[in-house]
This record gives C-alpha cells, sequence and structure tokens, in this order.
C-alpha cells in the first residue's frame, strides 16, 4: 500500500466525519458507490482524478483542500476531536451537560497544575 494512498484516505475520512457525513451519504453526493470510499478512505486503491473532484464537490471544498494534509500533533489533535464528536453524536442533552462539566474541571485542574 502506497503511503499517500493512506494519507490521502485518513485525510479524506476526516473531512467526511467532520461534515457529519456517512461513507454512504458522501458517495451518494459524489455520485459513486459507498464501497468505494471505503476503499478510498482504507488506501487501498488510488481514486481517479474525476473522483478526486466529485469528492471535493461532495465535501463543499476545493479539490485542492483534500491534500492539505496535517502532520504531527495536529493531524492527531484533528483525529482525536473527530473522535470526541462521534462518541457525543449519539448522546443526549443531559449526558452531554454532565460531560461538558467535568471536562470543564478536569481543564480548570490541568491549568492548575502546570
Amino acid at each position: 500500500m502506497g503511503k499517500l494512498r493512506k494519507v490521502f484516505g485518513d485525510r479524506l475520512r476526516i473531512l467526511r466525519k467532520a461534515r457529519g457525513l456517512s461513507q454512504e451519504a458522501l458517495a451518494e453526493k459524489a455520485d459513486t458507490h459507498f464501497t468505494y470510499i471505503g476503499v478510498i478512505e482504507r488506501g487501498e486503491q488510488s481514486p481517479t482524478l474525476d473522483t478526486v473532484e466529485k469528492i471535493a464537490k461532495a465535501l463543499d471544498m476545493e479539490t485542492k483542500e483534500l491534500f492539505l494534509f496535517p502532520s504531527g500533533e495536529q493531524a492527531e489533535s484533528e483525529s482525536l476531536k473527530i473522535l470526541v464528536e462521534e462518541l457525543l453524536k449519539a448522546k443526549d442533552t443531559k449526558t452531554i451537560r454532565q460531560i461538558l462539566r467535568i471536562l470543564k474541571q478536569v481543564l480548570r485542574l490541568s491549568k492548575e497544575k502546570t
């Protein structure tokens, strides 16, 4: 598997999730099959330039933005934020408020230690 294919696939997954789209929803908007989106995200195949253009349009972004690969800590931070969003998505408002209170306390304690 080529490294560029993997990096591109990871970037696509991050952008898709950040927009709250499933693979199926993105595929529909990009006029392609959802299994193909999965194949691209896993880095198993490289999309054609036409497909890249359709995906960018479906994500409502310029094609070149798909190739702006964050690195290191920025990439990890972006991935972690999406994981948090995914975890919160299925929670009700009461639970999210409780999580927010806990998070604020943790951040306050963290700030006091530094």
